[in-house]
């Protein structure tokens, strides 16, 4: 699901970021709450504490000046639920290099 901004009559531009909502995740889901300036190919991966890639929530272009929400349940990319512990989600605006990453607590 997305979200659509606005029109912003003061002329400035949304500025790329990314947070997390429902963080710990103890039931439902967590969302991936993150805005672009410009359209760009976006990677929203999630992993654990090793570094192994968890499951892949988003790999493609998403269209500039929106926010957008993805949601994960707490499920790998195999459809299991995984372990409680932390991980990590990292979202990566490919062509403008914009990368950020935070903690996400799995409690259920």
């Amino acid at each position: 699901p997305t979200v659509d901004v606005p029109q912003n009559t003061s002329g400035s531009k949304l500025v790329n970021f990314m947070n997390l909502r429902n963080n710990p995740l103890s039931s439902g889901t967590a969302a991936v709450h993150f805005g672009l300036a410009r359209t760009d190919r976006v990677q929203v991966k999630v992993y654990d504490v090793t570094g192994r890639l968890v499951r892949n929530l988003a790999d493609r272009t998403f269209e500039g000046g929106k926010e957008y929400k993805l949601l994960w349940d707490g499920s790998n990319d195999a459809g299991q639920q995984v372990a409680r512990g932390v991980y990590f989600t990292q979202v990566k605006f490919v062509n403008s290099r914009f990368v950020d990453s935070k903690k996400l607590t799995v409690l259920k």
